[in-house]
């Protein structure tokens, strides 16, 4: 399970992790001893809480077995109580993972989440890492692609809206793996640096040393996953990088490098709890 995966990495955060379903305790109870679950697992089984909060799937027929399910979502919750942010779908089979909330809100690094890199590239004047925040994923979870750029002492590269030079642009080919690009989010872009050049007498936004790109990608979950899944289970995505790079004197011709992103698809968990602790449509 990906969210136990992480514990860890949110209780550095100075996050605790719980979960809330509209089972019951001992369907719980059953999950969380095959699963080996280590963060509470809470039963809300008239889901007097989850209407509490506004998720109730109003989609599911009142009186099946299912009624009473949330849309799935998670929040994050502050130390007073106050939720700092919330992550649900408009797609209920779509499901932003723990993986990705870690990497977007909390800077967590690919390696802290034992997360290999998939690709390194050496470019004239920096050097381009990518990696994702998931070593394996399944068909619907949202897992965050990172490029992490470091350049030479005294490099620096532009910004988006930069007048009179050309930004950094991070483009995927998704056609090359047969995926549509509305699964790739835009790049989230940190604030950038206004840096003199009293040569020429402009100021122009920058990035120097150190620079973190994140976006996010879908991973379908319908016959799109058949397509773009190799026979070993992984899917590869492909991009390119183009930068101009300059120093304090000169001003480089833009450079392009590939970028790669592999990730393990994993099949659906279909085990389910034996019959005696199913619940069962209500009676009329």
């Amino acid at each position: 399970m990906e969210l136990r995966a992480h514990v860890l990495e949110f209780q550095k955060h100075g996050l605790s992790v719980a979960a809330i379903s509209y089972d019951s305790p001992e369907i719980l109870k059953d999950f969380a001893a095959r699963r080996n679950i280590n963060f509470p697992l809470l039963s809300d089984a008239d889901s007097r809480t989850i209407r509490a909060f506004g998720i109730l799937n109003e989609t599911v027929q009142h009186g099946s077995s299912v009624y009473g399910v949330p849309n799935p979502g998670t929040y994050v919750i502050d130390a007073k109580g106050v939720i700092a942010a919330k992550y649900f779908e408009a797609e209920y089979a779509e499901r932003v993972t723990a993986s990705d909330i870690l990497v977007r809100r909390f800077g967590a690094l690919p390696a802290a989440l034992d997360v290999p890199a998939t690709n390194r590239v050496e470019g004239q004047h920096l050097r381009v890492t990518a990696s994702t925040s998931a070593r394996y994923t399944i068909g619907g979870q949202k897992i965050a692609l990172v490029l992490t750029l470091e350049m030479k002492p005294g490099i620096h590269v532009y910004a988006p809206g930069v007048q009179g030079y050309k930004p950094v642009e991070w483009e995927m080919s998704p056609g090359a793996a047969g995926l549509p690009e509305r699964l790739f989010t835009p790049v989230t872009w940190p604030p950038s640096k206004m840096l003199r050049l009293k040569a020429i007498d402009e100021t122009v936004p920058v990035y120097e040393k150190r620079l973190r790109l994140v976006r996010e990608f879908t991973v379908p979950s319908d016959q799109l996953l058949r397509t773009a899944t190799s026979s070993e289970g992984r899917i590869a995505l492909d991009g390119v990088l183009r930068y101009q790079a300059c120093d304090m004197t000169t001003c480089y011709n833009q450079e392009t490098l590939p970028v790669h992103f592999e990730v393990q698809v994993l099949r659906h968990d279909t085990e389910r709890v034996p019959e005696e602790l199913r619940r069962r449509p209500e009676t009329q």
